[in-house]
């Protein structure tokens, strides 16, 4: 039996992670090994695939539709996880995507991991979704070689980094606060209006994650501004937390499961009204104010995101990997 893992390679962010499985019974495979096309490397896939034994679990949710079309062509049955869908767009774009989902999800052994299950309801308006073949799989913290820090005050910046980030509000807000000193690292930096930019902002482009993450640990704050309700932004939530980095976050249901602890009924962080730049800028003053506050807030989320260990995914993951492979049907 084998786990087949796509696209990995011993570069990816998770790999880490992935080390920690059997590798008698895991697979890695990743289109860079022969510089493949998306579709090539599909075809690749499925040859390998042997039904009865194996499942793919796709890490990126597109390989998955890829690798459900080239089972089609080579009328294979795969067994198909495909993590991580979140939909970012809407309108035009959703129902043409939703043409082809639909067929994958209408497909019996092609199983859906979503990010947070409170948007199964709003991803079914456009997608023919089957509850018994959706898999929750919230963030955890893949960075094992990221160690845990003790908490301090920071070097005063405000920071804010990632792919899917609402600049605009975070740029804003900044304009309302001269005296403070604000980090944004911006993925798609040439994107961005440099005239829209305050003098208080130092940008950055794409880096190194190892030189993210130092940016991240020297900041007072770590700004989570999202564009929309879309799951996002995860990775850095957590990884806030392990360096001891208080948060504020755009307010929507899947932060807010992340920040609140239900056990000790207490909040890990403060949130903001989505595209508000003086509400964000309020809770940055009253929280950069704050010390107290900033460590409470710091020891929360800290309890929160041990729950989201990398073991609790894996674990959850392969389970639900092992009950697709045992069913014959």
């Amino acid at each position: 039996m084998s786990y087949i893992f796509v696209p990995l390679d011993k570069e990816h962010r998770i790999m880490n992670w992935l080390n920690t499985f059997n590798n008698d019974e895991c697979v890695f495979m990743n289109p860079k090994e022969n510089n493949d096309s998306m579709w090539k490397f599909a075809c690749r896939v499925v040859k390998k695939y042997e039904a009865g034994k194996d499942i793919v679990i796709a890490w990126e949710f597109i390989y998955g539709v890829y690798i459900y079309i080239a089972s089609r062509f080579y009328r294979k049955r795969v067994k198909i996880i495909a993590l991580n869908f979140i939909e970012h767009s809407v309108g035009w774009k959703t129902k043409i995507k939703a043409l082809l989902y639909n067929r994958c999800f209408a497909n019996k052994n092609f199983y859906t991991g979503i990010n947070c299950i409170e948007y199964l309801k709003e991803y079914k308006k456009y997608y023919k979704i089957y509850d018994d073949r959706v898999l929750e799989m919230p963030d955890c913290n893949f960075r094992t070689d990221i160690q845990e820090r003790s908490f301090d005050i920071g070097d005063g910046t405000i920071f804010c980094g990632g792919f899917i980030r609402d600049w605009k509000t975070f740029f804003n807000a900044a304009k309302l606060l001269p005296h403070l000193n604000f980090v944004a690292v911006i993925r798609n930096v040439e994107s961005i209006d440099k005239n829209e930019v305050p003098e208080n902002v130092r940008i950055y482009g794409p880096m190194p994650i190892a030189q993210f993450y130092v940016l991240l640990r020297q900041c007072s704050i770590s700004v989570i501004a999202l564009p929309s309700s879309v799951p996002n932004g995860f990775t850095v939530m957590i990884q806030s937390a392990y360096l001891n980095r208080p948060i504020i976050a755009t307010d929507c249901v899947a932060v807010n499961k992340l920040l609140f602890n239900q056990k000790l009924n207490k909040w890990g962080g403060a949130t903001y009204k989505q595209g508000d730049a003086k509400d964000l800028a309020d809770k940055i003053e009253k929280l950069y104010a704050d010390i107290e506050s900033r460590k409470a807030y710091c020891e929360v989320m800290l309890e929160n995101v041990k729950e989201r260990s990398a073991e609790a995914y894996s674990d959850r993951l392969l389970k639900f990997a092992d009950k697709i492979i045992a069913d014959k049907s």
